[in-house]
């Protein structure tokens, strides 16, 4: 996570008018992140598969790795 926090204030500071940011980033195959997209004014909902199927377990692997 050391990683991502470094890599979103990076971005953040990239366009420093906007205050309030909600991230999208990824896992490449490589398990390197990816930056998707920014949206402003983030929401707070958090959504992580379309099917209603909880991946927490896939991430927590990939990233602990």
């Amino acid at each position: 996570w050391q990683e991502l926090r470094t890599l979103v204030t990076k971005a953040a500071v990239k366009v420093p008018q906007l205050r309030y940011i909600g991230w999208d980033w990824a896992l490449d195959n490589n398990y390197h992140w990816v930056l998707i997209e920014g949206n402003e004014p983030g929401g707070i909902d958090v959504h992580q598969h379309p099917g209603f199927v909880g991946l927490y377990k896939e991430y927590y692997d990939a990233l602990h790795r």
